[in-house]
């Protein structure tokens, strides 16, 4: 059924330059096949009575997907890697994003490396002609299927399931439908890690001071300074560097050291940038390093954004379509619907995951990774409003419990998985997959591989409930 399912797409720019000779492929879900709505409906049996959504096939979202994998596929030791984009992510856009994943990937897991896969939005121009569903159960149930067709296309022992921003908020509810939907089709591939990557949905915030950073986000200034970094940058850096030296933080003065020696390899890639702008880029940075006023550096960096704005715009998308602005405009629309203007809000970006998912997330590791230069979910924030929910947990025992949970389980933002990946970017800006697609493919690398070494060495029959932590730093 998997032909009547997915039809392949021509919307990828193929001869985009950070695509290389990886093999890419664009898919379109057109159909819920009877067998899959029969298996679908019943799999979302895991969802409390009052979240289960009803399935729509006539309202099924025209997801895409951009999949890079090699030719050879050999199911019996192959991992997965699938991306759900955040808000108006379209998947044709991120074909760069998934070939950088699989070669990351391959560097990492050598051959038993399958297939990268990055699934659009829910909020984008790939969905936007469809009924946008408000209830993230019923998108997940629907992103679940299509999911489930791609394993069906390209087999894989073990899945990594990773999500950005909104999309960080609907995978986790995909998870425990798409476990059972394994489980009912008999497939042989298991979720073996979730990476939370930016992730919306995981803590409390203000509305207000959320939709703020919007404009900050849409100009791409902090990932044009991702990409080329200015002696500003540098300065600042090496100013963190020693601040952390003097409060004798080595932990903290070696992970700036590290960051400003990333700074100054950046500054010296001038890859993607025709002549004229190298040029022209090294002369308003020649003129930065003279520490000019406040006036003058306003200025030039005015001229640095001006210059480097549209660089970014073309390597940060591999859309072959043209622009359509009708279409750009429902997917932010929808982005807003999706977001925040959803059904009694249950579903917002704003708001923490609600506990009863949380406990479903059962079994698996699970990676958080929170970027200081993110827009949105800046890893203090992040980390400071998360502790503020685990200790709402603590006080407020599960609804409907005979007693109380056990100690080594309360508390705990997912309360029944085994180990819990905490990740720190020093510099990670919201846009960092589209921009820095290395950077970003080589944490997820790193993060998988390190799942994976875990469940190889797992002790089945541990049944202690004990939750392992581990933080890490990326630079």
């Amino acid at each position: 059924m998997v032909e009547e399912s997915i039809t392949f797409g021509n919307n990828v720019n193929e001869s985009h330059p950070r695509i290389g000779d990886t093999k890419v492929e664009n898919l379109i879900f057109t159909k819920l096949s009877p067998e899959t709505q029969i298996a679908l409906q019943q799999s979302l049996e895991v969802f409390p009575e009052q979240y289960r959504p009803t399935i729509h096939p006539e309202h099924l979202p025209r997801y895409q997907t951009v999949l890079a994998s090699s030719e050879l596929n050999n199911p019996e030791n192959q991992a997965g890697i699938i991306y759900i984009a955040g808000a108006t992510g379209a998947a044709p856009a991120y074909a760069h994003v998934a070939a950088e994943m699989y070669r990351s990937a391959e560097k990492m897991f050598d051959e038993r490396a399958g297939f990268s896969a990055v699934i659009g939005s829910s909020a984008s121009i790939d969905t936007v002609e469809q009924r946008l569903p408000t209830n993230l159960s019923e998108r997940a149930a629907y992103q679940a299927a299509f999911i489930l067709e791609l394993i069906k296309k390209k087999q894989c022992k073990n899945l990594y399931l990773l999500g950005q921003s909104l999309g960080g908020m609907e995978v986790t509810y995909i998870v425990p439908v798409l476990e059972k939907l394994l489980e009912i089709e008999n497939i042989d591939t298991k979720i073996s890690g979730l990476i939370l990557f930016q992730a919306g949905g995981q803590y409390e915030q203000s509305l207000t001071d959320f939709t703020k950073s919007i404009p900050e986000f849409m100009s791409l200034k902090r990932g044009i300074l991702e990409m080329w970094p200015s002696p500003l940058d540098e300065l600042k850096a090496k100013e963190e560097m020693y601040l952390a030296k003097e409060k004798d933080d080595s932990a903290e003065s070696f992970r700036w050291k590290m960051r400003l020696e990333n700074i100054r390899e950046k500054r010296q890639n001038r890859e993607y940038l025709t002549d004229e702008e190298q040029n022209k880029l090294q002369e308003i940075d020649t003129k930065l390093q003279q520490l000019p006023s406040k006036k003058e550096r306003k200025q030039l960096l005015k001229e640095r954004y001006q210059l480097l704005y549209p660089a970014v715009q073309r390597i940060s998308t591999t859309d072959a379509r043209p622009r359509n602005i009708s279409k750009e405009l429902g997917a932010f629309l929808n982005t807003i619907r999706a977001a925040v203007l959803n059904k009694e809000r249950k579903f917002d970006v704003v708001r923490s995951l609600p506990k009863w998912l949380r406990e479903e997330i059962t079994g698996i590791p699970v990676a958080f990774v929170w970027g200081r230069e993110d827009e949105f979910f800046p890893v203090d924030s992040a980390r400071n409003e998360m502790i503020k929910n685990r200790l709402e947990d603590i006080n407020s025992p599960r609804e409907g419990a005979a007693q109380p949970e056990p100690l080594h389980q309360r508390g705990k933002y997912f309360p029944n998985v085994p180990i819990v990946y905490d990740a720190e970017v020093i510099g990670s800006p919201h846009e960092l997959a589209n921009i820095d697609t290395q950077k970003f493919a080589d944490i997820v690398a790193n993060i998988t591989s390190r799942m994976d070494e875990w469940n190889k060495k797992r002790q089945k029959n541990d049944t202690s409930g004990k939750q392992e932590r581990i933080e890490l730093h990326f630079q």
